[in-house]
């Protein structure tokens, strides 16, 4: 069994932020991210991949609230369907953030699970059974970075068959900014005390198929006479595979 890593990536996929499997990233600030401005605490806005939301996405309403997979999607992918089962043990997501400028902003993510068969999210599930809450940051810098990590415990095993992944994220307010250009941008890479933006899941063993119990072939008594039974089920004009000799138990008349 080996444990999955994934590390959010430059760029999209599809309509979603890009991950990949297992392959650290460089440092570097994403184009997505919040201008968080002025606003009050226990505001909250969702992710848009490849757009840095503007400090009007945000409101009291609790985020991420649905998810979204068209042109706003509001969720990072896994780069390929996956199969096999998650072990039951908690997941860890590290997200590092930066910012261009600093005015007393922090915050922290909000995440959420689903699962779908469609690289495009649509049908999805959700695994999930509420919104995952992240650490607060510490106050952003614009010269290093600081994390937020959710950790999720889903309470059973997951199991995956041939679906993808998608984490839908959204930034709240911890402590309000003291400048309408104050801001919050996604990292890449690994320039924090946290080794990097990833996510990581537990274990992810292959599911393996049942096994049916053979029976085993045993001899059984003939009623006819040695002289006249049949060598086999095929000298009796039936199809299948040939058996072993019927064995008799009775005496030549």
């Amino acid at each position: 069994m080996a444990i999955k890593t994934f590390y959010l990536a430059a760029g999209q996929d599809g309509n979603f932020g890009a991950l990949v499997d297992g392959t650290a990233q460089a440092a570097a600030s994403r184009v997505d991210g919040w201008t968080v401005a002025k606003v009050a605490t226990l505001n909250y806005a969702e992710f848009d991949a490849a757009t840095k939301q503007a400090s009007t996405a945000f409101s009291t309403a609790v985020k991420p609230a649905s998810f979204l997979t068209g042109a706003t999607a509001n969720a990072l992918k896994t780069p390929a369907a996956l199969s096999g089962i998650f072990a039951n043990t908690a997941w860890t997501f590290t997200f590092a953030v930066r910012a261009t400028l600093v005015s007393a902003q922090t915050g922290r993510i909000r995440m959420r699970v689903f699962k779908s068969k469609n690289a495009d999210g649509s049908a999805a599930t959700e695994l999930t059974g509420a919104t995952q809450v992240g650490t607060t940051s510490a106050l952003l810098s614009t010269s290093a970075d600081v994390t937020t990590v959710v950790t999720w415990s889903p309470g059973a095993t997951i199991s995956l068959n041939s679906e993808f992944l998608f984490f839908l994220i959204a930034w709240e307010v911890t402590a309000q900014g003291g400048s309408n250009s104050a801001d919050v941008q996604l990292r890449t890479g690994s320039a924090g005390p946290a080794a990097g933006r990833r996510a990581a899941p537990p274990r992810l063993r292959k599911a393996r198929p049942a096994r049916l119990a053979r029976t085993p072939r045993r001899p059984f008594a003939s009623p006819w006479p040695a002289s006249s039974r049949p060598r086999s089920l095929n000298d009796r004009g039936l199809s299948g595979s040939p058996c072993a000799p019927l064995r008799s138990t009775g005496r030549s008349a």
